[in-house]
């Protein structure tokens, strides 16, 4: 059975096949699919359906049944543009890519420590790290403060384990909010480590800005060799001489992406 373009009836129980007979000429068919149009010069241009012995009762509908090959490649080319410019990406800040961090945008909590993180919390006794409303994006960001334990200023301190992660070159993109006391400034380090748990490496970045407002932050460093995942720290350090902490120091942050690429970072020599 051949199908033109109009809707037509074929057996439910029979699978159809859709043949290009590119490159073959109609002595390449077998007898059963030839098509009645088929001939040397004609069956490398077209597209053509056949079936295998139906059993009579069923039926199932197919529709728009089928068109000489260039048409039908035009119209698979404007499909697929289409589905390019109206589906959403979601890309990294100036990257492109797929974020590695779990929960990074801090909308879940178990208690006071973001679902999935580690923190310095001391439950019951010290809460350094919690849920906070003021938030870039979403409904929460993540708090890290600075409180006197015992006459010890203690910084909250929140910590992603054993991240697995591969490629050349890493971008950390972020936001953060401080509220500073006595030039207490936001960190953030990450530690490269390999499969046997050791260090190969590490980058760390100060966040010195008082603000408001969030602020974005981006890092970008080469992943050292011998890398298989990494942990990620959130903080805050003293930027005073005196290296001391400041109670009332808060450091918010939010929407974080960690992007490994396979792009090696561009360098200019001095």
């Amino acid at each position: 059975m051949y199908l033109s373009a109009r809707e037509s009836w074929l057996p439910d129980s029979e699978a159809f096949y859709v043949v290009r007979a590119v490159g073959k000429s109609c002595r390449d068919l077998s007898r059963n699919s030839r098509p009645r149009w088929c001939s040397t010069s004609t069956a490398r241009k077209r597209t053509y359906v056949s079936t295998r012995s139906p059993r009579p009762g069923a039926v199932s509908r197919v529709w728009g049944l089928f068109v000489q090959e260039g048409m039908l490649m035009n119209r698979l080319a404007l499909f697929f543009a289409l589905l390019f410019l109206f589906t959403p990406v979601s890309l990294g800040q100036g990257t492109g890519g797929h974020n590695i961090l779990k929960n990074s945008d801090f909308e879940r909590f178990s208690g006071d420590t973001p679902t999935g993180w580690e923190s310095t919390n001391i439950p019951g006794m010290l809460t350094l790290v919690s849920r906070s409303s003021q938030s870039h994006g979403g409904k929460s960001s993540v708090k890290c403060e600075v409180k006197d334990f015992y006459g010890t200023k203690m910084a909250g301190m929140l910590c992603l384990k054993d991240v697995k992660v591969s490629g050349i070159s890493l971008t950390l993109n972020g936001f953060y909010l401080l509220r500073s006391v006595g030039k207490d400034v936001g960190f953030f380090s990450v530690a490269f480590k390999n499969a046997q748990g050791s260090a190969v490496g590490s980058v760390e970045e100060f966040l010195p800005k008082s603000s408001s407002e969030f602020i974005p932050f981006t890092k970008t460093v080469p992943i050292p060799e011998g890398t298989t995942k990494l942990d990620i720290h959130l903080t805050l350090l003293s930027g005073a001489e005196s290296g001391n902490l400041h109670e009332g120091s808060y450091a918010l942050f939010d929407d974080m992406e960690l992007i490994a690429s396979a792009e090696s970072i561009e360098t200019t020599e001095p």
